[in-house]
């Protein structure tokens, strides 16, 4: 398959206030591939924003190479940019104006014919609603206007930041059937979340960042599969005693400084049960998956 993004090392580092730095990316590496919608997974903080920005000439890195449908990026950007359609963060809209309005002044500024208004209303499901104004849109309406904002040029490249943030589970169903409908017609979709089964229903393909480097990549099926080890996160107060006790029931314990993961397990209440039974409150009994696998190995 043909590679639509590709990121190789990339690097950024931001200055704080105070003088110091804050690592953003550290060496992050991803392929999406051409027809796939792929999921961009990690929590609130992991760098999914930067590298979107990053790879959109947003934000300038510091290391690293990328491109867009075989072009450099940023660099080829002005050259490709009516290929690909992207929202990154939360799209601001005029409250006064219509979605209709709003849509036929972007098809406009972009020399987009206006009966693609209808068509990508249509799409994400506000035809009957396009004559409403903005500021009386829900956040899920909003977030389905910046989507079909993004189609208008009917991009073989879509790039999505949280776009299922406000939807409730139906609202969901409908942005995950849209998506596959997307990739059915050609379409690349890459989208971001934090959330892991936004990206379950949605995606076929994900890529997972944590503290600005890859964790895992490939078909979701087959990532998150890898992940389900049984394992959990166990906070106590005393985490020797309590490694001690799942050890000896032979359990396999990694000790961290605040916490302990403990593998194998078939039924968690039954650490509970042990740990209780010996005077030690669970304070946390949490199992892992690949976003918060990542986050307790630090």
């Amino acid at each position: 398959m043909t590679a639509v993004i590709q990121i190789e090392g990339l690097r950024k580092t931001f200055r704080t206030l105070r003088g110091g730095a804050r690592v953003a990316l550290n060496g992050f590496d991803m392929t999406v591939e051409a027809g796939q919608v792929h999921g961009f997974l990690g929590p609130n903080g992991s760098g999914k924003t930067t590298t979107l920005r990053t790879l959109l000439g947003l934000v300038r890195a510091d290391d690293g190479r990328m491109s867009i449908l075989g072009q450099p990026a940023p660099e080829a950007l002005p050259l490709i940019a009516p290929r690909v359609g992207a929202i990154v963060e939360s799209p601001a809209f005029f409250g006064n104006f219509t979605g209709r309005r709003t849509l036929r002044l972007l098809a406009r500024a972009g020399g987009v014919p206006e009966e693609r208004v209808d068509a990508v209303l249509t799409q994400v499901g506000l035809r009957d609603r396009g004559d409403e104004r903005v500021k009386a849109y829900s956040l899920g309406m909003k977030q389905r206007l910046a989507v079909a904002s993004a189609l208008l040029k009917q991009p073989e490249l879509l790039i999505l930041d949280e776009p299922a943030n406000g939807l409730d589970p139906a609202g969901i169903r409908e942005m995950r059937d849209l998506m596959r409908e997307l990739s059915a017609a050609g379409i690349t979709v890459l989208v971001s979340s934090h959330i892991l089964a936004e990206i379950q229903l949605i995606c076929d393909h994900v890529t997972i960042i944590s503290r600005g480097q890859r964790v895992a990549t490939g078909p979701v099926t087959a990532v998150l599969s890898g992940f389900d080890k049984g394992e959990y996160r166990v906070r106590v107060a005393d985490l020797d005693r309590a490694a001690d006790v799942l050890t000896n029931a032979g359990l396999p314990v990694t000790k961290h400084e605040e916490h302990l993961v403990v593998a194998d397990v078939g039924d968690s209440a039954w650490i509970a049960e042990q740990l209780g039974q010996r005077g030690m409150w669970v304070s946390e009994l949490t199992p892992l998956t690949p976003t918060s696998k990542a986050s307790s190995s630090s």
